[in-house]
């Protein structure tokens, strides 16, 4: 055979495997990342504001999500974090939903947007995200993302993350396992393509017991490092893929700038 047969056969070999190859293995995910402080004073009582939007190159879906991590900034984690000061009791959020867990348990919301796939379409819907403590397990703080679906196909999904130590410009991780969910029957799994989450007392409000009488509070957060690293704060994910695709990203918050008087 001459090398152009040769090449002639290559290249046709090459387009029969590129047609039968499934289409998420064609387009790799374009992860884009934002996490910042709210506020951002250096020092302060904060929250930790993230996002993050998967796309691919031809507009298809990605694959489906099966693991997130969340890198925080070192010095970030404070003794006086009164984060989750209370549990939810996981039986009790899978049965009834957040709004019978403490108040004292969330520690955070948000909202994320899942695509569907319905035959050659894809509907996208928009859930809700309320993050609540849950008990620890085997010693680690473990926190619970309860997504509730606004539109009617998907109801609920409780999904658990752990928060452990890190090192080096990182001082903490959150660890999260994301189970696959089936959107509409025989279709493939749904994708989550888009997430907004809050971490920290942002717009919520804790109740203790004083003087016999039910007062509400603020809860403490995370805390803005009193020193900012050159070039800003850096955040970091890894995201695990179904198609056994991992992505690793990160961004920094910028320093504070100086104020004066």
């Amino acid at each position: 055979m001459s090398a152009t047969s040769r090449l002639g056969t290559v290249v046709a070999l090459t387009a029969v495997m590129l047609v039968t190859l499934p289409a998420h293995a064609l387009a790799r995910q374009t992860i884009k990342l934002d996490a910042r402080f709210q506020p951002d004073r250096p020092g302060s009582d904060t929250t930790i504001v993230v996002g993050f939007r998967i796309s691919t190159p031809r507009g298809d879906l990605p694959s489906p999500l099966i693991g997130i991590d969340l890198l925080l900034p070192a010095g970030t984690f404070d003794v006086q974090n009164t984060l989750g000061s209370r549990t939810c009791d996981p039986r009790t959020l899978e049965e009834a939903g957040p709004s019978e867990c403490p108040a004292n348990a969330v520690m955070g919301h948000g909202s994320a947007v899942v695509g569907v796939p319905f035959g050659p379409q894809t509907l996208y819907e928009q859930t809700r995200l309320t993050l609540l403590m849950l008990p620890l397990t085997g010693g680690h703080t473990t926190v619970a993302f309860y997504a509730e679906g606004i539109a009617p196909l998907i109801t609920q999904l409780v999904f658990p993350g752990r928060l452990l130590g890190s090192s080096g410009r990182f001082g903490s991780r959150l660890e999260t396992t994301i189970p696959l969910v089936s959107g509409l029957p025989e279709a493939p799994d749904v994708a989550l393509v888009n997430l907004q989450a809050t971490i920290g007392p942002k717009g919520l409000t804790y109740y203790k017991h004083a003087h016999g009488k039910v007062i509400p509070y603020s809860p403490k957060g995370f805390i803005v490092p009193s020193r900012c690293p050159a070039g800003g704060f850096p955040f970091a994910m890894s995201f695990i893929f179904e198609d056994g695709v991992a992505e690793f990203v990160h961004t920094v918050a910028p320093c504070p700038r100086s104020r004066r008087g």
